[in-house]
């Protein structure tokens, strides 16, 4: 008979990598030649980079930095990724499926941290992004 496994997916990376590619991009916005005084700003608040530009040129000129210093992994729900997807046609999505509806219950329950209302949310949230993943 066949074993059958079940593991976990963490999504994990170093902070301080990111606080430092940003970093270095912040350095060439203010040394390089066609993005002195632009009014560019490229700020990490939390989960988000908010790059603030006063033109598309510039926007993408940023952007091009910040593609070449590291692989952005972005956990995102349905929408968002659709509208990543959107404007960024050749990025890669990967939507992680839970064994079950019912093991993702389980774990939901098991770890503790929430009320029934908010399980409830989490678990209808669940079952609408698993229905639309395909």
């Amino acid at each position: 008979m066949a074993e059958s496994f079940s593991f976990d997916v963490v999504s994990d990376f170093d902070r301080q990598e990111l606080v430092n590619t940003l970093d270095q991009v912040k350095r060439e916005i203010s040394q390089r030649y066609d993005l002195k005084g632009t009014d560019t700003s490229v700020d990490l608040e939390k989960e988000n980079i908010f790059i603030i530009t006063n033109s598309e040129l510039t926007l993408n000129a940023v952007n091009e930095k910040i593609k070449k210093g590291f692989i952005v992994l972005l956990e995102i729900e349905v929408e968002g990724a659709r509208q990543i997807k959107n404007k960024f046609p050749n990025s890669q999505s990967i939507f992680l499926l839970p064994p079950d509806k019912e093991e993702l219950e389980r774990r939901i329950r098991n770890r503790g941290t929430e009320k029934e209302e908010a399980i409830k949310k989490r678990l209808l949230r669940a079952n609408y992004e698993i229905s639309v993943s395909n």
